[in-house]
């Protein structure tokens, strides 16, 4: 019996399909990460570090996620609208890998506090060098690394290079030499006399 191309053609189209939509859905990529890791999507509830202003990091937790914006609420009820990608979520941290000696990343220090730094290298399996803005070291532990998204990575570098030129005028301006003063030279004074004391000298 030959069958009717034309008939044939809808069951191999719905057969196409079928096998389609059995095909596991790739992980979602963060565009914003350097090595482009797969992640979970962010969820209401999640911990997160966000960049609130520039190279300047506070934690929070996500209120809400509309596409690709997620709203970070932050210290005394403030909410931050964030691109998706620039969110640093805290339940992948220690997920990747950490950055090479020189790059630039988010680290957790001291008092609690995020801050732009630069690693140093890595002094053992779980533990990382790095120095902040001010060239202060210090080692935290390698979840309290979080890899900077090529956005955060501009800010903290610039960051970096605007406290350098500060302190570099400050170390000019303290080794700067005061002028000598010649000897026998005394200092001439610009008080203006009146004519009566003109007069009697």
């Amino acid at each position: 019996m030959r069958i009717s191309t034309s008939s044939a053609l809808p069951a191999v189209l719905l057969a196409t399909l079928v096998a389609c939509s059995r095909t596991p859905a790739e992980p979602t990529r963060d565009a914003g990460r350097p090595d482009g890791a797969a992640f979970r999507r962010l969820e209401v509830g999640d911990r997160v570090v966000v960049e609130s202003a520039i190279a300047t990091f506070v934690e929070g937790t996500v209120s809400a996620v509309e596409r690709d914006q997620a709203h970070i609420e932050i210290a005394q009820g403030r909410v931050l609208d964030q691109p998706s990608s620039e969110v640093y979520a805290l339940a992948r941290a220690g997920a990747s890998p950490v950055p090479s000696a020189g790059s630039f990343a988010v680290c957790h220090l001291a008092e609690g506090r995020w801050r732009g730094c630069r690693v140093s290298g890595a002094v053992a399996d779980d533990r990382v060098r790095v120095v902040d803005d001010e060239l202060t070291p210090t080692e935290i532990g390698k979840a309290d690394v979080l890899p900077a998204t090529p956005v955060s990575e501009l800010n903290i570098r610039q960051r970096f290079d605007k406290n350098a030129r500060r302190r570099a005028f400050r170390d000019g301006a303290k080794t700067a030499v005061q002028p000598r003063v010649p000897s026998g030279w005394h200092r001439v004074s610009t008080r203006r006399c009146s004519p009566a004391a003109i007069n009697a000298g």
